[in-house]
């Protein structure tokens, strides 16, 4: 069955002005009624291993999975700027694997098509990132987050997965992301480990259509609600929680 979870950058404005942290997005989460929560990586204040446990012990307590942990990586620098990105990237996994989320999702980084040298880089490190995922023990997708970035369209991620191929290795949907809706989803959905919704006004699908398209197609993980256009996210979460747990509901 599908399960619900919220992006913490829904918070992005209450994160940015120090009224919020990773704890207190989760005890939202949990008031909420989610079943997990979806980790901005850039939102963790340390990786000192005790930080890192009460935000584990807290999903445990308030009966939470770390569904996704999202990772700002850029791996369309410029070749020399690569290996210092990766190992921040190890950094992240680590991390990861110590609060035992299963997965991490990467941002490929820039805009536009990337030329065929920049492709292969993109390529070469998001494999090396899976290759070292999969000795911790957590899966490394890529997501598309801009429908002006290398993976605007559906074609483009299917490219990439192809391309990339590793055991390891996967992609998380960021559904109102892709510059050719609704096609996109119907291309990769088949593909997702994870998946996350805008709740917005003017979202180019509302969130009852874009979960109609995805149990289309068979898809089982979570669903993460993205309220980052929405002025006040919490009264937004309230109101569309109810609603997305009567359509995910077989």
């Amino acid at each position: 069955m599908i399960k619900l979870a919220c992006t913490s950058r829904s918070f992005w404005r209450s994160f940015d002005d120090g009224s919020m942290a990773v704890l207190d997005f989760v005890k939202v989460c949990r008031d909420l009624g989610l079943d997990g929560v979806d980790l901005d990586a850039g939102y963790l204040a340390s990786f000192d291993h005790a930080y890192l446990w009460e935000i584990k012990w807290a999903c445990l307590q308030g009966g939470l999975s770390i569904a996704n942990i999202a990772i700002p990586s850029d791996f369309t620098l410029p070749p020399s700027g690569l290996p210092h990105e990766l190992e921040k990237v190890k950094t992240y996994l680590d991390t990861a694997s110590f609060l035992n989320a299963p997965m991490v999702s990467l941002s490929p980084g820039g805009e536009g098509p990337l030329d065929e040298a920049a492709w292969e880089r993109l390529v070469a490190y998001v494999r090396a990132a899976a290759d070292y995922g999969g000795t911790v023990g957590v899966a490394v997708a890529i997501r598309n987050d801009s429908p002006r970035g290398p993976l605007a369209t559906g074609g483009d991620v299917l490219r990439l997965v192809d391309a990339v191929s590793h055991p390891n290795f996967g992609y998380a949907m960021q559904a109102g992301q892709f510059a050719d809706l609704p096609d996109a989803i119907h291309q990769t959905a088949r593909l997702a480990l994870h998946v996350a919704v805008p709740v917005e006004p003017g979202a180019p699908l509302d969130v009852g259509q874009m979960v109609q398209l995805l149990r289309e197609t068979g898809y089982n993980g979570f669903v993460a609600l993205d309220l980052a256009g929405e002025p006040d996210p919490q009264a937004a979460a309230v109101r569309a929680v109810p609603a997305l747990r009567g359509l995910i509901l077989p």
